[in-house]
């Protein structure tokens, strides 16, 4: 018995590290995600594509059998905006070990250009600053004056251990459900 609430707890003290690749390239953009702890490493890569009025992500695992083709599925903007509460808290649970950005930014206007990548800057940093990790950033916003579009590349490696996850999102759970009216009630026991 006190080995398995030893294997409990060592699985709860785990530090595990995600890692998150993102690219944008005009119709070539990619997403990569890994997850891994004490040596063994999950890993997914996928297509973001454009067609019609939406945005699809088509994520495959890099190793092992391919999954079965079916249609991507589609980013819906619900179900982000339902997972957004678990997602903070598990950003609060860890910490950023690495942040980089690298961009290059054209539009029609050369003022208009350096004006945008100011800003993107600005903004960047302001929301990374709002997150309060002292890793260290690479961030690189290049103007383009001769061209017009947008490609981006950004990196994010982030840890935290297990156990803090699992209590960050049950907390989470929680305090939603008791704010949705679904509170905690006893039945007080008759003898």
């Amino acid at each position: 018995m006190l080995g398995w609430i030893a294997a409990v707890y060592l699985l709860l003290a785990l530090r595990v590290r995600l890692t998150a690749d993102a690219s944008l390239c005009g119709e070539n953009s990619s997403l990569s995600l890994s997850a891994g702890a004490a040596g063994v490493e999950l890993r997914l890569d996928g297509v973001i594509r454009r067609e019609g009025n939406g945005i699809f992500l088509h994520m495959t695992p890099r190793y092992g059998p391919p999954r079965r083709a079916k249609a991507p599925a589609k980013l819906r903007v619900r179900r982000l905006r339902v997972s957004w509460p678990y997602g903070l808290a598990v950003l609060r649970a860890g910490s950023v070990e690495q942040a980089a950005m690298h961009a290059r930014l054209g539009l029609q206007d050369a003022a208009q250009t350096a004006l945008a990548a100011g800003a993107v800057r600005a903004l960047l940093l302001s929301a990374y600053a709002c997150l309060g990790s002292r890793a260290p950033l690479d961030l690189r916003i290049t103007p383009d004056f001769g061209g017009v579009g947008l490609s981006a590349h950004a990196r994010c490696i982030f840890s935290c251990q297990a156990g803090d996850i699992m209590f960050a999102v049950i907390k989470t759970a929680v305090r939603k459900t008791g704010r949705e009216g679904f509170g905690w009630k006893s039945i007080p026991l008759r003898a």
